[in-house]
């Protein structure tokens, strides 16, 4: 039996499937990682949720922007550090200084949560949900960063290997 509470919300508030959600990963910009917080030709402060790049016309000026913030090492807000990057790593001494956790980025983090998901899926038998979780943890996988922006920790996640360590 349905609550008429539920109803009525769910008629205002749709859940999307995952067939309306964008099922494929964010196109490569050529300002950016795909992230507004980290690009320098999107001006917005706070960018609204999920702070998504919109793409920027590959101009000479917005080229010669994107030229001018990534050169050597810069730790001003908006400046773009792409995965792998290091031009915003602490300084040796300060990074001494202070115990560091283990990383695990978010999307590895995420994607592990999913992979926990498919195997509780698949011991109650519901196969097409294991295929999607385990699609969208591959997914999050490939979209990791592999070190933190700040300290250069190696995210921990074992899906990585030693190859990108």
């Amino acid at each position: 039996m349905t609550k008429p509470w539920r109803d009525r919300i769910r008629a205002r508030h749709p859940r999307p499937t995952l067939a309306d959600l964008d099922a494929s990963p964010e196109p490569a910009r050529w300002c950016c990682g795909g992230n507004a917080e980290d690009c320098v030709l999107c001006t917005d402060p706070n960018p609204p949720y999920p702070f998504l790049c919109p793409g920027h016309p590959r101009t000479a000026g917005n080229e010669r922007i994107v030229g001018e913030t990534s050169q050597g090492p810069d730790r001003t807000p908006g400046f773009v550090n792409p995965p792998g990057g290091t031009s915003e790593q602490l300084p040796a001494d300060i990074l001494a200084a202070i115990n560091l956790p283990v990383y695990v980025s978010t999307a590895c983090e995420t994607a592990l949560r999913l992979e926990d998901a498919a195997v509780t899926a698949a011991r109650e038998d519901r196969d097409g949900d294991v295929d999607r979780f385990m699609e969208w943890a591959g997914r999050l996988h490939e979209r990791c960063r592999l070190n933190h922006k700040f300290t250069g920790a190696c995210c921990a996640c074992n899906h990585h290997g030693e190859a990108s360590r």
